[in-house]
């Protein structure tokens, strides 16, 4: 405002001389005004002047000093909507300012004006009643004729350049505003792109503080991939007055990231259209696209699971037009996915079903939910039973639809319909079969009894020693033959509930080992440990029925070992109440294989049913076995239950109540025994590298009084044939230098016929299936699984040398030895009962097999730990082989296993992280063996020979 009053004071006392002039004008025209009239009575410069004053826009007056206006333009007049003429000799200020602090305060500035003779300036609001805001320019100027003073008042209307100056204002702080506070960055760049102004928010979503992009190119921070595209969008849309997107792209934040924006252009342009600014909005979309890229990537889970589903999934409308379908839906029905989009679903049903279709759509919209079975016809018109189960989806903005899951029930509904078939055909014939069993009984066993009489008679008679043998093998094949008899009678008894049972006393272990040995063969054929668990009894003796437990057991292990292909199978038995006078025991029977569902567990004791309807085609089986078993044990007053998880194994849980035993009962009457003489002076050659089953071997042949070489490998084992003649050769499978199976094919291609027709037996510890097929045609005669019996391995080699002296006779009542009754002792680690069976009461032969595990199984832990640190996994494999027949012999179950896994792993490469662990656990077993049965046979005199 200084300024402005300055100035004007050097340009009134530059020009003040044509001033005064304009001013005398002024008052003189004034002065005449005043006092003449009309206006017709001016002249015509007076008449001039006074046009120019009217023409003036601003409300322009003058007046004396005392505020009096003593002219007034038009301007002044029309904004008091009044005449000029009704103006004059009026008080301005009372005219314009209405409250008396403001009129004596201007009235106080005119004084000054007029004194001072300066310009006086103010912006002043004039704004009327019930009126629009007025804002003026005032300019007070004063003027002197004759020595007197007069005032000349100016009021230029700036209302709208003030409104604009405040819209401006108001703008510029919104637009600050904006700028500050927006997570958008905000820029202003010129056409040419360069950078004006970045807002403060650049240093957050890029790194940059604002002012270090000013100048820059943006096209230097886009990744190039996106370059072009954004180029091309820019060029595209140049000539558009309205803002417009830019495709979504990559730009460099000064760490080096790249992340994801969005930008909003905006063309400035002047009034000729051309581009004088362009101003951004850029988004940061980076967690947008993240979440974009994880919706696409959750969507095409969804779309892998419809695609790649074995069940049918499709969609229909509410009026059953199919949306679409799944692959398997159109491999079912042989329906492209264009042959069945927009089809009503009823084209591809039975004429007959398309009422109840028509039903399945009312009862869907009303309960959102539908279970049926529904027939449809596939392509080569064929039916198709289809279990669906559809749900109706309700989604905003989305018009209501069906989704249907479906499932192909084709083969149940007729293997069902078969079973329903076959069960009336079974029961029409149930009378029937009871009948023909009855007859068959009666048949069979009217003349079997005469077989097996007139053989008791015959026995008493005086036959010779191959008379002897003709009639042992008459009555051993009668006996056999009346077992399958009372086994096929077995279910028309249980049904018939004519079963009865024996109260006889019998040793519960002694029938659990009988049943593991059993089918130890069937176990070892699938590479699978069968392991038992004893009762902890120092006499588990029982009275009840030995036979019909023996046969439940039999029929629930061979259940277990059919189901499991990988893993163990364990027997356990155990005390579940005591009391006075009987035990209740629980038998437990566990496998590690397919399992059973938990829908069919209540089932699998019905007859002809299994878990599943592939069992039988698999497995085989009639389906009546855990039925037979069921009925055995409840009949006893027991019962049984499993427990089981598909791919998890299962547990066959049963308990009976049996009577104590109190007393010892009598010795039974000796058996029958094999004459291991008839054997003597005969030579044989065993090819065995395990030091124990070497002994073990020598020392039963021995007994016999067989003579005997032994080879530590398949070619001392040629070598020794080549030399020297024998009868027979005892052949290992897995040995150094050269296997079995090699050195029978060598043996096999000798040209002396004598040597090379000599019988072989394989004696293995790998029995699995197939085993045999692969030593027969290597040439081998027989083969035996060890641990092997004597009395089994007697009679292979008896049967396979073919002399007519070696036939079995029995001995005279005084020619065996007597069993005596031997106290051994038994870690809770490891079980003696082979080694005892073998020892027939010599407790020097269980002494020496127990020195030499002691002397032996330190070398082999030695030699395990060194192979494992080197890395020597196929001798680490042979070690683990060489252990498995003396882990079998204590009937260490749990390391044989872990020696089995061991084996195959070494020599196949295979886990190699998991094998030090694995000889870790393997080792420490084996020495916690040791020093059990150190500590056990301390008192005996078992290291004398070591």
């Amino acid at each position: 405002m200084a300024e402005t009053i300055q100035a004007f004071k050097k340009r009134l006392e530059a020009d003040n001389t044509a001033r005064m002039k304009v001013e005398t004008k002024y008052l003189q025209t004034f002065k005449y005004v005043k006092q003449q009239s009309p206006l017709e009575n001016l002249s015509k410069q007076e008449q001039l002047l006074k046009a120019i004053f009217d023409l003036d826009e601003r409300l322009t007056f003058i007046t004396d000093t005392t505020g009096k206006i003593i002219l007034a333009n038009k301007a002044l007049a029309q904004f008091f909507s009044a005449d000029p003429q009704s103006l004059l000799a009026k008080d301005y200020l009372d005219l314009i300012y209405k409250d008396a602090p403001t009129i004596s305060k201007q009235r106080n500035v005119d004084q000054l004006v007029i004194q001072k003779k300066e310009i006086v300036s103010s912006e002043e609001n004039l704004t009327r009643p019930n009126e629009a805001e007025k804002w003026f320019f005032c300019t007070r100027q004063p003027l002197f004729l004759n020595g007197a003073g007069y005032l000349l008042v100016q009021f230029a209307d700036i209302t709208e350049k003030k409104q604009t100056k405040q819209i401006s204002f108001e703008q510029a702080e919104f637009y600050q505003l904006i700028s500050e506070n927006s997570s958008d960055l905000i820029g202003l760049h010129h056409p040419d792109g360069r950078v004006l102004l970045y807002s403060a928010n650049s240093k957050d979503l890029l790194g940059y503080d604002a002012t270090e992009l000013i100048g820059s190119f943006p096209y230097t921070l886009i990744h190039p991939d996106d370059l072009e595209v954004i180029k091309e969008s820019e060029n595209k849309n140049s000539l558009k007055d309205s803002p417009f997107l830019l495709p979504q792209y990559r730009i460099r934040k000064k760490n080096g990231e790249y992340t994801w924006f969005e930008t909003t252009i905006k063309f400035i342009t002047d009034e000729a259209g051309q581009i004088i600014r362009i101003q951004s909005s850029s988004c940061d979309i980076s967690n947008r696209k993240k979440a974009e890229v994880a919706l696409e990537k959750s969507e095409k889970k969804y779309r892998d699971l419809v695609s790649y589903s074995q069940v049918i999934i499709f969609t229909h409308t509410l009026d059953g037009i199919i949306l679409s379908t799944n692959p398997i839906m159109q491999n079912i029905l042989g329906y492209t996915e264009l042959d069945m989009v927009g089809l009503p679903f009823t084209e591809i049903l039975r004429p007959r079903d398309r009422i109840r279709y028509q039903e399945y759509l009312h009862d869907i919209l009303q309960h959102d939910k539908v279970v049926d079975v529904i027939t449809v016809i596939d392509k080569q018109g064929q039916p198709k039973h289809l279990l669906f189960q559809n749900i109706k989806v309700n989604e905003p903005d989305v018009e209501p639809y069906i989704i249907a899951f479906a499932q192909d029930i084709t083969e149940r509904l007729e293997a069902e319909n078969e079973l329903k078939k076959a069960k009336n055909k079974a029961e029409i014939s149930a009378k029937s079969k009871e009948l023909f069993l009855a007859n068959m009984s009666h048949e069979i066993r009217t003349p079997m009894n005469g077989i097996i009489g007139m053989a008791a008679l015959l026995k008493k008679t005086s036959l010779d020693t191959a008379q002897q043998n003709y009639l042992k093998l008459i009555q051993e094949s009668a006996q056999n033959l009346l077992v399958i008899i009372n086994d096929v009678l077995d279910v028309a008894k249980i049904e018939s509930g004519k079963l009865q049972f024996e109260e006889i006393p019998f040793n519960v272990n002694d029938i659990l080992l009988s049943a593991q040995q059993s089918l130890i063969y069937k176990a070892e054929e699938k590479d699978i440990l069968l392991d038992v668990k004893l009762l902890n009894l120092k006499e588990p003796l029982v009275t009840g029925d030995p036979y019909r437990l023996t046969q439940i057991l039999i029929n629930l292990l061979s259940n277990a070992i059919k189901f499991t292909q990988v893993g163990r199978v364990e027997l356990a038995a155990e005390i579940a109440h005591e009391s006075i006078f009987e035990y209740t025991l629980r038998i437990a029977v566990t496998d590690t294989g397919i399992g059973i569902a938990a829908d069919k567990i209540d089932t699998i004791f019905e007859s002809f049913v299994q878990a599943n309807s592939d069992i039988t085609r698999k497995y085989g089986g009639s389906g009546l076995g855990l039925t037979i078993c069921k009925n055995l044990i409840e009949l006893q007053g027991g019962r049984i239950w499993a427990k089981s998880k598909p791919g998890q194994g299962a547990t066959f849980i049963f308990e009976i109540n049996y009577p104590k035993v109190h007393q010892t009962p009598a010795t039974p009457e000796k058996a029958p025994q094999i004459n291991y003489n008839t054997l003597s002076s005969y030579k044989i050659l065993l090819a065995e590298d395990n030091a124990i089953n070497q002994f073990m071997a020598e020392s039963i042949l021995n007994s016999w009084g067989v003579l005997v070489d032994i080879a530590n490998n398949g070619k001392e084992a040629l070598d020794l044939h080549q030399q020297f003649t024998y009868d027979i050769i005892l052949m290992d499978i897995q040995m150094p230098v050269m296997g079995g199976v090699e050195t029978t094919r060598l043996i096999r291609q000798m040209s002396n016929p004598i040597k090379a027709q000599i019988p072989i037996i394989a004696l293995t510890a790998n029995a699995l299936k197939g085993d045999s097929e692969v030593y027969l045609q290597a040439g081998m005669n027989d083969y035996m699984s060890k641990p092997y019996e004597e009395e089994k391995l007697f009679l292979k080699i008896s049967h396979n040398i073919r002399q007519k002296d070696l036939a079995v006779e029995t001995l005279p009542e005084t020619g065996g030895k007597e069993a005596s009754s031997l106290i051994l002792p038994v870690g809770n680690q490891y079980n003696l009962s082979l080694i005892q069976n073998l020892a027939k009461g010599d407790q020097s032969f269980v002494n020496q097999m127990i020195a030499m595990f002691i002397s032996i199984i330190p070398d082999a832990i030695r030699n395990m730990q060194t192979y494992t640190a080197t890395n020597n996994w196929y001798e680490l494999s042979q070690v683990a082989h060489s252990l498995k027949p003396a882990a079998d012999t204590l009937m260490l179950f749990s390391i044989r296993e872990q020696l089995a896994k061991l084996e195959t792993d070494a020599r196949n490469n295979h886990q190699l992280t998991a094998i030090p662990a694995l000889v870790a656990s393997i080792t420490n077993g084996l020495q916690e063996i040791i020093n059990q049965l150190q500590k056990d046979f301390q008192n005996a005199d078992i290291f004398s020979k070591n």
